[in-house]
């Protein structure tokens, strides 16, 4: 795909950061250059993009806390305030996790029509915008949508992907703290904080109702099987030293068989398919689930068990966002109820049907 012209250029000199995982000649640079944004540096991210936790970088609240990845570093530059808006990508919620870490605004825009890069995992990595607001979040979207040449595919879709088609009395907003993970251990800040948000959107005159979905009994087992093939994918040089996460899941994935790939890449398929149809079939308009289980741990907590229990840790802290990256739909994270010491809890609204997030962040602005 080659990202259109767009005259208007957007983002006109607006100082952005990026990945530092995107190359100079990837489609995404493309489409980011095409909005007219200034790319001042390229942000550090985890190591090839493989956890979602984020080294090198301290929370501000404190040595106990993390930054979320693998976008994090896209995340801290907006934090810091270097940048009003940055471009990240999400595999398994790698926008949504350092915004909600950092309690900032995070897009993660539906897969279809936006550029893709090559590898076992191409139909379910996506890209997106980290900012402080939603008015940026609204402008960065925009602007990458426009870029890459997708707004035409997505409008499309639906009336309410048109920011002034609706008011939320209008809107349907189903929640659930299921996951495919089985993660049922959540903080209680956090369930306080989960109902705070729904009872406010409620006061905000959304419609809210409790919703019941499958997420099956093999997600973790085609999942980790995809997450480790891609990982297998990765060129190394002799001279680069591998995180002890990313050896460990790049030795993981090359012990598959490319039988195993191709059933784990066509159970993705299938539940992607499934997901969205009991999200279509539910009425709803937008699901609210938590971002993160509990507020998001240091890197030492991931890794003090060896790397097998560090990805089993992210699972646990993480369940509720890699889903969204398989069903292929857009989500928003949004910090909502602010927690003494720590970051605001947020939430994500995923998009019940593969549309862009643009009416959503409209609605909640």
């Amino acid at each position: 795909m080659t990202p259109k012209s767009d005259q208007s250029l957007p983002l006109a000199g607006e100082k952005v950061v990026v990945k530092d995982l995107w190359s100079d000649q990837s489609e995404i640079m493309q489409a980011v250059r095409a909005t007219g944004a200034e790319v001042i540096r390229k942000a550090v991210s985890s190591q090839f993009g493989l956890a979602g936790y984020q080294h090198g970088l301290e929370s501000p609240w404190g040595s106990e806390y993390g930054v979320g990845g693998s976008s994090g570093g896209v995340a801290d530059a907006v934090y810091r305030g270097e940048v009003e808006i940055g471009f990240g990508s999400d595999g398994g919620g790698s926008i949504r996790l350092p915004a909600a870490s950092l309690g900032l605004v995070g897009v993660k825009i539906s897969a279809e029509g936006m550029p893709q890069s090559g590898g076992i995992f191409r139909d379910f990595l996506s890209y997106g915008v980290i900012s402080r607001t939603i008015a940026d979040a609204i402008r960065g979207t925009e602007a990458l949508l426009s870029a890459s040449g997708s707004a035409d595919l997505h409008t499309s879709h639906s009336e309410k992907t048109s920011p002034a088609a609706s008011e939320p009395q209008s809107i349907t907003l189903g929640y659930t703290l299921q996951n495919p993970w089985g993660v049922t251990e959540i903080s209680a800040e956090y369930l306080s904080a989960f109902s705070e948000t729904l009872a406010d959107l409620q006061e905000r005159g959304f419609n809210i109702h409790e919703i019941s979905l499958d997420f099956g009994n093999d997600y973790s087992d085609f999942f980790m099987k995809l997450w480790k093939a891609s990982a297998a994918e990765i060129t190394v040089s002799a001279d680069t030293v591998l995180e002890e996460l990313a050896k460990y899941l790049i030795v993981e994935g090359k012990k598959l068989s490319d039988e195993e790939i191709r059933s784990a890449h066509s159970k993705a398929h299938a539940y992607r398919e499934n997901i969205r149809q009991q999200l279509h079939s539910s009425g709803i308009d937008y699901l609210v689930q938590p971002v993160l289980s509990r507020p998001m741990p240091n890197v030492a907590w991931f890794q003090e068990a060896g790397p097998a229990t560090d990805f089993e840790r992210q699972c646990e802290v993480m369940p509720f966002t890699s889903w969204v990256n398989i069903a292929g739909l857009s989500a928003v994270s949004l910090p909502t109820v602010e927690i003494p010491g720590q970051a605001p809890f947020s939430v994500q609204f995923v998009c019940a049907e593969p549309s862009p997030p643009s009416a959503l962040l409209s609605l909640l602005n």
